[in-house]
């Protein structure tokens, strides 16, 4: 399994993470087929360097908005300051959207590592392939 984001959303995640280290960032992205074309940061309500809660008035924002173009939700990220690039217990615990794949950006400024991951069930998760394309302009 494999997700494709644009580099210029990539990019634009990881400065979002390092504009809020050293508390968590996350966000949406959403496109079809694997395929981001679109991205979301998302306010994180605890303000937390070790948890996240995403605001719930901008995520029904962004679902009605993808549900207005036909977008899926394709990607729910978030960071781990200092941390790894793997899901936490409570990432697992706290999964409310199992069909869709979660990337951890972890680590501290200059130095992420970004890894993505699909939960089958909480013994069994598949890590995702990153890609990122070049030729997409981020919009």
């Amino acid at each position: 399994m494999k997700i494709i984001i644009p580099s210029g959303i990539y990019k634009a995640m990881l400065a979002q993470v390092e504009a809020a280290y050293p508390e968590e960032a996350c966000g949406l992205l959403s496109g079809k087929g694997g395929k981001v074309k679109f991205h979301f940061p998302v306010t994180n309500t605890l303000h937390s360097k070790k948890r996240f809660n995403m605001e719930g008035k901008e995520m029904i924002a962004v679902f009605e908005w993808m549900e207005a173009r036909s977008q899926e939700l394709t990607a729910i990220y978030h960071s781990h300051p200092g941390g790894k690039p793997e899901l936490s217990r409570t990432d697992l615990a706290d999964d409310h959207y199992p069909e869709v794949v979660k990337i951890i950006i972890a680590g501290q400024p200059g130095a992420w590592q970004v890894s993505a991951f699909h939960i089958i069930s909480s013994s069994e998760i598949l890590p995702v392939e990153i890609h990122q394309d070049l030729a997409t302009k981020y919009i």
